[in-house]
């Protein structure tokens, strides 16, 4: 479910309502790129009313900064992103193993990640310094950013009480040629986001490059250019990005 507004969840009450039913309904909170929110108290009502499943990925928000517990069934996070910070996690154990019940008790006795809470609080200070700093940048048109966006007050109402607002940006240029030239001169490019280090990617080109005319019927522009903000220090971070002009 993309729900940029309110049509998507009009047409979807409207499939109900004509005796159509689903089993599941995945939303992400908010949503990649435009980071704009789901109205969850409308989803909740209607999972209620036609009795299907509601599971939200909550990885951009993060569970440090948004409840979304009383509206979903069940939450998703992925765990490459910054729950780990590198991009490289992955654990799999043969259940077919002998020593499966072994191993499986020891990873689950012994993992615990102590950061990542700590790590979300110190990235949401930077990235809005960030987002104030690029929403006047003179090449850019706008800064997709959870209080900059139309649904804000959607994501406010998800909002814990010392939550931030999530390690993601994205912008909109003036011109492509604005966003190429400052594409280019960023020092932090990389095909990722939730890292504990910058990342920057042309969104749409890496993501959607065979279907761009499909993915700017959904408001991503070809040219947009997404940064996910690490844990450097912020002044490092604020240096490095302005030099794209």
């Amino acid at each position: 479910m993309w729900t940029r507004d309110a049509r998507e969840l009009d047409e979807l009450e409207a499939l109900l309502k004509s005796g159509q039913r689903i089993r599941t309904l995945f939303c992400e909170v908010p949503c990649n790129p435009l980071l704009e929110s789901s109205d969850l108290l409308r989803v909740r009502a209607l999972a209620d009313g036609y009795g299907f499943v509601v599971a939200c990925d909550e990885t951009l928000g993060t569970f440090v900064n948004i409840d979304l517990l009383p509206y979903a069934d069940f939450l998703m996070m992925s765990l490459t992103k910054f729950f780990s910070g590198a991009s490289n996690i992955s654990v799999v154990v043969d259940p077919q193993s002998q020593h499966y019940g072994t191993i499986h008790s020891a990873l689950t006795s012994s993992f615990e990640d102590e950061y990542f809470p700590l790590d979300a609080v110190t990235i949401n200070t930077i990235v809005l310094s960030m987002a104030n700093l690029l929403s006047s940048h003179p090449s850019i048109h706008h800064v997709h950013y959870p209080t900059m966006v139309t649904s804000a007050p959607l994501y406010e109402k998800y909002h814990r009480r010392n939550g931030g607002h999530g390690f993601l940006l994205s912008m909109i240029f003036n011109h492509a040629t604005n966003a190429v030239c400052f594409y280019d001169a960023l020092d932090c490019k990389g095909p990722s986001v939730g890292t504990n280090f910058t990342l920057a990617i042309p969104y749409a080109q890496l993501v959607h490059f065979q279907e761009l005319e499909f993915a700017a019927a959904y408001g991503v522009d070809r040219y947009i250019v997404q940064i996910s903000i690490g844990l450097e220090n912020g002044e490092v971070v604020m240096e490095q990005v302005p030099c794209g002009n």
